[in-house]
């Protein structure tokens, strides 16, 4: 199989510990043929006199493992959080970065991480968001926000793109997806109109979840939207890791899931490029 993994953390987001050598060693040992680096850029960061910095540092450690490694691909990119009245300075900060790279970046992920300033990941910040709306409407302005997040064509994917699953069933209560379902179906029919990828994120089967991102649900509905549309669905994959021991974990699993779907390519990406490669190597 033609194992890529595209959404990859190090020590350069706030949340990760590892190294971008570790991460690599790790990717080598497993057979990965691609991966790349998504870093955390939040709102906050828009600011920071010292996040072009440490990111010109970060992308010379990629590009130091790719040329010790050269049996690998690896790309450069970010996660960045999306929140809509932030667009414009996201914009600038993005061309920014590339300005001091001299370059473009290879990908960018789109995240939707938070619904009326409220974390969406945390048990303690849902049980706050439920007293203020019901489940079912959570569900739908999440999938308002990821259709924003796609129109504004800041992104090359986007991530994760039910992570308001993460606590179902536990802070939040199961939402049947026939509940939202036409505010999914706008969300994946404006991925399909600008040729946006979506993420097989696997970090929810380490989660109590224990399911990927997106549920079977809503990847049955893009993969009909796409067939409808004479259209070849734009899919990649990512473990999502903070620590070095998790790059590639639950591959297998997504690989199985494009598999099961019919589906023979998985979406790479090279200085904000797409390309198709067969997924069977």
């Amino acid at each position: 199989m033609y194992l890529v993994d595209y959404h990859i953390h190090t020590s350069l987001s706030a949340d990760s510990k590892a190294t971008v050598q570790d991460c690599c060693h790790r990717a080598l040992a497993l057979g990965l043929r691609e991966i790349g680096f998504a870093n955390h850029l939040a709102v906050g960061d828009l600011d920071s006199q010292t996040f072009i910095p440490a990111f010109l540092r970060h992308s010379q450690a990629v590009r130091d493992c790719q040329s010790k490694h050269p049996s690998i691909r690896i790309r450069l990119g970010l996660e960045v959080d999306y929140e809509r009245p932030w667009e414009r300075e996201i914009r600038s900060f993005l061309s920014r970065i590339e300005d001091a790279l001299d370059e473009p970046l290879d990908f960018v992920l789109g995240a939707v991480h938070k619904l009326r300033h409220r974390r969406i990941i945390t048990e303690e910040s849902v049980r706050a968001l439920l007293l203020e709306a019901s489940p079912e409407a959570l569900f739908r302005e999440y999938f308002l926000l990821l259709t924003k997040a796609a129109e504004s064509r800041l992104f090359d994917v986007i991530a994760h793109p039910d992570l308001i699953r993460r606590n179902s069933g536990s802070a939040i209560p199961h939402v049947p997806f026939e509940k939202y379902r036409g505010v999914a179906q706008e969300f994946l029919r404006q991925l399909l109109n600008d040729g946006i990828a979506l993420e097989i994120n696997t970090k929810g089967l380490r989660h109590p979840i224990c399911d990927v991102y997106p549920s079977r649900e809503l990847l049955e509905l893009y993969f009909s939207l796409a067939e409808t549309r004479c259209q070849i669905p734009l899919l990649t994959l990512g473990s999502d890791s903070h620590e070095a021991h998790d790059v590639g974990s639950g591959l297998q699993r997504a690989a199985q899931i494009l598999s099961t779907h019919g589906q023979p390519q998985v979406a790479t990406f090279a200085r904000r490029k797409v390309q198709l490669v067969s997924a069977s190597g």
